[in-house]
């Protein structure tokens, strides 16, 4: 009886905590599901429009991103995404520069700037690609 009874518990142990996590996993996707997928992007560089994609999703627990674009795929760091205002740091290593970026979403559209350490001033616009089922 004894040996049931610590399995029963065991099973419900298991199973709360497994509900607790797929609950965690829902909430986290909501909080971030206005930010989550690929963005066309569209940067005004000299005058000159430059294109390129942002890729956001979360990996381990935490909100990550990717910026896919003359340098080839770099990681956004430090992305944050708090009241539909994105925030993060896209390192370009072979120039040691760092541009922070912040872009405000509303309706899959994201409107922002990024801004290099040199002060230049890197305006953008984004729109969500739907997802294809």
């Amino acid at each position: 009886m004894r040996i049931i009874i610590k399995r029963t518990a065991v099973t419900i142990t298991f199973a709360a905590l497994l509900f607790l996590n797929i609950q965690q996993i829902h909430a986290q996707t909501k909080q971030y599901e206005d930010l989550l997928g690929t963005w066309n992007l569209t940067v005004i560089i000299e005058g000159f429009e430059e294109y390129s994609t942002y890729s956001f999703e979360i990996k381990n627990d935490t909100l990550t991103g990717i910026w896919n674009g003359d340098y080839g795929p770099l990681p956004i760091r430090n992305v944050s995404f708090v009241q539909d205002t994105l925030r993060g740091d896209i390192v370009i290593e072979m120039q040691g520069q760092v541009i922070n970026i912040i872009g405000i979403v509303s309706n899959g559209v994201m409107e922002g700037r990024g801004l290099s350490q040199m002060n230049e001033l890197f305006p953008f616009t984004a729109r969500k690609q739907k997802k294809e089922f």
